[in-house]
C-alpha cells in the first residue's frame, strides 16, 4: 500500500483516508480529527514529506473536501 519514492514522497495507492492521515501523523508529528465515516474512503495520492501545507492542499483537491491544519491537528472544515 505504501511505496517510498526515494523516501521523499508518501505514495498511497487506493489507500484509506485513515491510512493516509496516519502517514501524515507519523511524518509531520501532527494529529487528525476527521469524522470516522470519511476514514474508510479510498484515494490514490502522492504527498511530499517536506511540505505539510502542500499535503493538505493536495489531499483537499483529491478528496474534494476542505482539510486544514488547526493547532497542529488536521481537521475537515
Amino acid at each position: 500500500n505504501l511505496e517510498r519514492a526515494w523516501d521523499t514522497d508518501i505514495t498511497c495507492t487506493n489507500a484509506t483516508l485513515a491510512y493516509i492521515l496516519s502517514e501524515l501523523k507519523i511524518t509531520y508529528n501532527v494529529d487528525f480529527e476527521v469524522n470516522p465515516k470519511y476514514l474508510k474512503e479510498h484515494y490514490t495520492v502522492t504527498l511530499p514529506k517536506d511540505n505539510l501545507p502542500s499535503c493538505i492542499s493536495i489531499l483537499s483537491s483529491v478528496s474534494a473536501k476542505k482539510f486544514r491544519l488547526k493547532n497542529n491537528v488536521i481537521v475537515l472544515e
